[in-house]
């Protein structure tokens, strides 16, 4: 009886401990938590627009490289979902233009007074129609962090609309007004 008790307790703690070590860990490794994100360096920054369900238009803004990258769908055949060649040249963009190192500095700047890093996994109004989005940031260790939306949008959208139309000259976001 004494040692059921004994094991039963140990068991407990042993879960408390490694529930308690989980957590934490796993909150020190959250990619949108802003004092990581400050030690990163943002790479690439993917950009997808869908409606009904496929991929309109898709942008690579690829900061290391300083260029904007496009690929857009041009005809839809339901019986053909036709995607970006992702194994192709240049992952099956077209070179837009350069970026300035002027216009990045201040376009770094202006996405962390609008929490770009911090955006979350999913925002969603979950209509039929409309406009869906994601969102993929590559750091250049490696890590992605992902954020997209359906009809919804996180606080500064519009604000991040601005910066990419500022950095690129091209609607990279699609604006919510």
């Amino acid at each position: 009886m004494i040692k059921e008790r004994l094991l039963i307790i140990t068991v407990a703690i042993l879960l408390t401990v490694c529930m308690t070590g989980c957590n934490s860990s796993n909150e020190s490794l959250d990619v949108h938590d802003e004092t990581i994100d400050e030690q990163r360096d943002l790479s690439v920054i993917y950009i997808s627009h869908y409606r009904f369900g496929w991929c309109e238009v898709e942008y690579k803004v690829d900061l290391t490289n300083k260029q904007l990258w496009r690929y857009e769908l041009q005809e839809y055949d339901s019986s053909r979902n036709i995607r970006r060649e992702e194994m192709s040249e240049n992952e099956g963009f077209t070179y837009i233009c350069g970026l300035e190192d002027s216009m990045l500095d201040s376009f770094i700047l202006k996405s962390k007074e609008c929490k770009f890093f911090q955006w979350e996994g999913r925002y969603a109004n979950e209509s039929l129609d409309g406009h869906q989005w994601e969102i993929t940031l590559v750091f250049s260790d490696g890590i992605e962090q992902e954020s997209s939306g359906s009809n919804e949008y996180p606080m500064f959208w519009n604000e991040m609309y601005a910066a990419f139309l500022e950095l690129t000259g091209e609607k990279v976001l699609f604006t919510t007004s």
